[in-house]
């Protein structure tokens, strides 16, 4: 399983790649004052931990609050970097996350100013209307999907085809094989002559929070197109079309949450969630009663090797498929 997303993170936090502590508060639903309380405090005996002994600079934290709770959180001296609505039983929740980075890890206002112009501007074209099938189709592709029903001997098939595209995440083979081959994961690709040219991964988990169950979270964790294939809008198709396939399964594989952070470097990624549909967090500040400017963005969160970013790590814009 990746370990650059919020997928495979555990309570309590524990050291992950690119100098993160990461973990996911599943103790219980915080919701009351009390328990934003209790949780703040929590959270914040990990601080301590970031820094030289360690080798961590960033902490990250998932957990499942109310609604009403989120702007709560984000006035104890955590910072709230994301929530995501959803339904559960009735009961509107968020999946909210929470980070803290140390001086030197730090996000400009500078890249925060750009990053606000860029998503505001992607917002002012309108969704894509065509299926996304159908326009792979138009472009002489057959986009195919790996699932759950999908035989282990296929997905093994195509692991040596899909190792040199996810370099670009720092995976050699085996981190390759792990994410292709786990049965609960989603994969969509495009082929031209016998090679993957363009592919997106979806990791699915079941995340047990006390009090509430198991929860199913979706995350879009992986996608690229062939250099020599950019341009072409294929990576958003295929996006697309694994998102479509992924919401007719619901039945079968309930989704609770669905969502995707996407490297704000990457103007294509950026653009491809929105048309395909799904909402970028950043605009929902007003629903939790955030005054935070740095909302829906996870700063210096992780390194791409996008050939695009200059500093050591890159930011994300969380993005999400409204559900229900």
């Amino acid at each position: 399983m990746s370990e650059v997303n919020s997928v495979g993170a555990v309570w309590p936090p524990t050291i992950s790649t690119d100098n993160r502590l990461r973990g996911f508060y599943s103790e219980k639903v915080v919701r009351t004052q009390e328990e934003v309380s209790e949780f703040a405090a929590r959270a914040q005996t990990f601080l301590p931990q970031l820094g030289s002994d360690s080798g961590c600079d960033r902490l990250s934290i998932r957990l499942v609050t109310s609604e009403n709770a989120v702007a709560s959180i984000d006035q104890t001296g955590l910072q709230v970097e994301a929530a995501i609505p959803f339904a559960y039983g009735g009961e509107g929740l968020t999946l909210t996350y929470v980070g803290h980075n140390q001086a030197h890890r730090v996000m400009s206002a500078v890249d925060l100013i750009r990053h606000r112009t860029t998503l505001q501007h992607i917002v002012q074209s309108d969704h894509d209307r065509v299926n996304p099938a159908i326009q792979l189709h138009k472009k002489g592709f057959s986009p195919q999907m790996l699932d759950i029903n999908s035989p282990e001997e296929r997905r093994t098939d195509i692991v040596g085809s899909l190792t040199e595209l996810y370099s670009v995440f720092g995976y050699d083979q085996a981190a390759t094989n792990d994410l292709v081959t786990n049965p609960s994961n989603f994969v969509a690709y495009i082929e031209d002559n016998d090679s993957i040219i363009s592919t997106a991964t979806a990791e699915r988990v079941a995340i047990t929070v006390k009090g509430l169950g198991a929860l199913q979270l979706v995350e879009i964790t992986d996608g690229v197109t062939h250099p020599a294939y950019k341009g072409r809008g294929l990576f958003k198709a295929i996006y697309g079309y694994l998102v479509n396939k992924m919401l007719a399964q619901e039945e079968e594989q309930p989704i609770d949450v669905l969502y995707s952070e996407s490297n704000l470097a990457v103007m294509g990624m950026l653009m491809a969630s929105h048309k395909i549909g799904q909402r970028y967090n950043y605009f929902d500040a007003g629903r939790f009663g955030l005054q935070n400017r740095y909302f829906g963005i996870l700063p210096q969160s992780f390194s791409v090797k996008d050939g695009i970013e200059t500093r050591s790590y890159n930011d994300f814009a969380v993005s999400y498929t409204p559900l229900g």
